[in-house]
């Protein structure tokens, strides 16, 4: 799940694309991490 997410977020900053399900299902997923 972690490397998941370490592989998710970069490749999304660089994409740079307004897709809101992303956004809010990375958001979530960090949330319930910290």
């Amino acid at each position: 799940m972690l490397l998941r997410l370490y592989h998710i977020l970069p490749e999304y900053l660089t994409e740079k694309r307004h897709d809101t399900y992303k956004y809010l299902i990375i958001s979530i997923i960090y949330g319930m991490m910290l």
